[in-house]
């Protein structure tokens, strides 16, 4: 299973607040039917209660929930921002770049944070995802760094 699919990722300029940002995120998921319709208000739910729990470094962020029955696939989306949107926490936290991960049990996804893990941990790589404009850049970038 590949990090980045095409249909999965979106660019938007911004969005008008975390929860708008979540449902942006999650709507390449919804129509590809890796969710139900209820997943966005568990991540809602999950996310006021606990404060964004997934925001994972500077402008980044993996939101996910416990597999459940709103999960149908296992999957991952992502939605870049050009202008961060804050999410709630001890203090609020910007994320330009939200990933959603689901996933039908506690395994089937380790193969995606795993290569998300090996990304990310390259500053050179985390310095240059700033840089993209599109999902050509994207995959791009992704082949530089793969090996």
């Amino acid at each position: 299973m590949n990090l980045f699919q095409e249909d999965l990722i979106n660019f938007q300029p911004k969005t008008e607040n975390w929860e708008t940002a979540l449902a942006t995120g999650i709507q390449p998921l919804l129509a590809k039917n890796y969710v139900s319709k209820d997943y966005l208000n568990h991540l809602i739910s999950e996310t006021k209660r606990f404060g964004a729990y997934y925001v994972i470094g500077p402008d980044l962020a993996l939101a996910h929930i416990q597999p459940n029955e709103t999960t149908l696939k296992t999957g991952i989306s992502l939605l870049y921002l050009d202008e961060p949107t804050l999410f709630p926490g001890l203090k609020m936290k910007p994320v330009k770049f939200l990933f959603v991960l689901v996933a039908t049990d506690s395994d089937s996804h380790l193969s995606l944070l795993q290569e998300m893990a090996l990304l990310f941990s390259k500053k050179e790589f985390y310095d240059a995802f700033y840089q993209l404009k599109d999902t050509t850049d994207l995959f791009n970038l992704v082949n530089k760094f793969k090996n």
